[in-house]
């Protein structure tokens, strides 16, 4: 558990917390393109284009 000494030091906390987040989720979302690309290929399936893959996230934590 992390204490906050001051408001301005938990939102930097906060902020530092779901980018890290988002982070690892990009990671994921591009292994998870590699593997069904891996698939697509080793099973002989024709592949599909991949569209672009949209992670929302508010940014307003980073603007502060």
């Amino acid at each position: 558990m992390v204490v906050c000494e001051t408001n301005h030091s938990c939102n930097i906390i906060q902020s530092c917390v779901k980018i890290l987040a988002l982070h690892e989720t990009s990671h994921e979302c591009v292994w998870l393109r590699f593997v069904i690309q891996h698939v697509q290929e080793t099973c002989g399936l024709s592949p599909r284009k991949m569209m672009s893959t949209i992670i929302c996230e508010d940014n307003v934590t980073c603007i502060v």
